[in-house]
């Protein structure tokens, strides 16, 4: 009974560990997130989304969009939609660099992370559930955007429908699920070690062969490793189809490979651990196995005479 205590105990504490040091750690996943937002590739997919909404609303306003070609961009006159929503796209993409924009992103990381472990509240957050579905407003984000690449831009970026600035995070029940394993990790990162810890103690200090009952401990910590591996092959492939933008899935999923090295590693160290106990084990119990087998059979002896007489 206190093996089956153990396994999950140990799965849990592992988990509960790796989501302290990444997951429920503001500075941990505000900062794995922002370095993953300025590799190359998902800086191109923000931009490309951005500049997608912005000249498909333009091209309902000709003077707007002539504006936009002419005197922002400066494109020639006759350049197709596609190039000028290209030249765009690269403009987006520097400005992303602009301090005002990189602190309306680090803002709306913070509220995802929020509501990630459970902290987010009131009507008026930018993170919120909507019908089954979990959305992110990036309006601050967009209209940030819009002014570093040319102020004129911002009346455009401002009059974006809110269906075009909302971005669909995932489904709230999934996500949900995700805040609520998040909280009880973090109330149980104490508690569950001790768990651990004492029904290890307890199985040592009843078992009538404690060498044995160390082996099986070690085999055990081996088990809880690999079922934390399965666990984060799995969340990866759950992870990866969690929002149906293409844009969001990037993100989530190289977020999600840059934590999970951590639990990864966390896991590697529990097999080598517990398989370290089990190989100890085994050496003292074969050991002592040869060792009785040396002295052959226990009992009294008696001299020749004596069995004479």
């Amino acid at each position: 009974m206190l093996l089956v205590l153990l396994l999950p105990a140990v799965v849990i504490a592992n988990a509960s560990n790796w989501a302290a040091r990444t997951v429920v750690d503001d500075s941990a996943f505000a900062s794995t997130v922002g370095r993953i937002m300025d590799t190359p590739t998902l800086r191109a997919a923000i931009a490309t989304r951005i500049s997608d909404e912005v000249t498909t609303y333009l091209e309902r306003n000709p003077d707007m969009f002539t504006l936009l070609a002419t005197e922002i961009l400066h494109v020639p006159d006759g350049t197709s939609a596609d190039d000028i929503r290209a030249a765009l796209r690269t403009r987006l993409a520097a400005a992303l660099d602009d301090p005002a924009v990189q602190a309306a992103r680090d803002r709306a990381i913070e509220r995802v992370h929020a509501y990630l472990i459970g902290a987010a509240g009131g009507a008026d957050q930018a993170v919120r559930i909507q019908g089954d579905e979990l959305v992110l407003d990036t309006g601050p984000l967009v209209e940030k955007l819009a002014a570093a690449v040319d102020p004129r831009l911002t009346p455009a970026m401002v009059a974006l429908s809110e269906a075009d600035r909302l971005v669909v995070l995932g489904s709230a029940g999934a996500l949900g699920t995700a805040s609520d394993a998040l909280s009880i990790l973090e109330i149980g990162r104490f508690l569950i070690p001790i768990v651990a810890i004492v029904a290890a103690l307890a199985i040592l200090g009843l078992a009538h062969r404690r060498v044995r009952a160390l082996g099986l401990v070690g085999i055990a910590v081996m088990v809880a490793g690999v079922v934390t591996l399965v666990a984060a092959w799995v969340g990866g492939e759950a992870i990866g189809q969690a929002s149906a933008d293409i844009t969001v899935r990037q993100i989530t999923t190289e977020v999600y490979a840059a934590f999970i090295t951590v639990l990864v590693w966390q896991a590697v160290a529990l097999i080598l651990g517990g398989l370290v106990l089990a190989l100890i084990a085994w050496i003292v119990v074969r050991r002592r196995l040869a060792a009785r087998a040396g002295r052959g059979p226990a009992g009294p002896t008696m001299s020749s005479g004596a069995a004479s007489a």
